[in-house]
């Protein structure tokens, strides 16, 4: 009979104990649904704050995209003007440099035609020589 009692004592404090473990798996659930819940909002805030980030992104690769273009944009005309100035710096100098060595090469020419002038010869000649020989000994006489 004692032995028959010590099992029914057992038997309440297992159920006892059973009913206690129960009742803190009803606890834990429930905390543990709570955390759920809880991560499950973080995690929405999270892909919405991920969302915004990629259409901030997206807003500032365009942005940055416009500005690269435009800044190229303006690199070529100003390019384009540089060397449209740069190509009609060259020509007038080409010009001018031209019309004074067109002007140095009249003046020698007026100079030579002067020089051989005052002689009576004409250079070119093949009696030219002769005659400026000639009269180049005639001074030294």
């Amino acid at each position: 009979m004692h032995i028959g009692i010590g099992i029914v004592l057992m038997l309440i404090a297992a159920a006892v104990s059973l009913f206690f473990a129960v009742g803190r798996l009803k606890e834990n659930g429930a905390a543990l649904e709570h955390a759920t819940r809880e991560l499950l909002l973080r995690l929405e805030a999270i892909e919405e704050r991920l969302a915004q980030m990629e259409r901030s992104s997206l807003e500032s690769m365009s942005l940055i995209r416009e500005t690269v273009s435009a800044s190229a944009r303006s690199d070529r005309e100003e390019l384009a003007r540089n060397f449209a100035a740069f190509s009609e710096s060259q020509s007038r100098y080409i010009k001018d440099f031209t019309e004074i060595h067109r002007s140095a090469i009249d003046a020698l020419s007026d100079r030579l035609e002067k020089l051989a002038g005052c002689d009576g010869v004409r250079l070119g000649t093949p009696g030219a020589r002769q005659s400026v020989e000639r009269s180049s000994q005639g001074g030294r006489k």
